[in-house]
């Protein structure tokens, strides 16, 4: 899981944070130990957050 919050007026900014956060999550190796434990399907979850407003995005990964 990656939680971001974003300062953007733009409506669009909730997804675009929400999908910098997923690409954090694969950068960053945030499953390898997971992966060295033999654990093959993961979700990644990432939350963007403007003031109350959230979004969530998901992505499963079968490795």
């Amino acid at each position: 899981m990656e939680f971001k919050k974003t300062e953007s007026a733009d409506p669009l900014s909730l997804d675009a944070t929400v999908a910098s956060a997923l690409r954090q999550i694969e950068d960053r190796k945030y499953a390898q130990e997971l992966l060295d434990h033999g654990i093959s399907r993961i979700l990644y979850l990432g939350f963007a957050f403007k003031g109350k407003r959230v979004l969530i995005g998901s992505k499963f990964m079968m490795h």
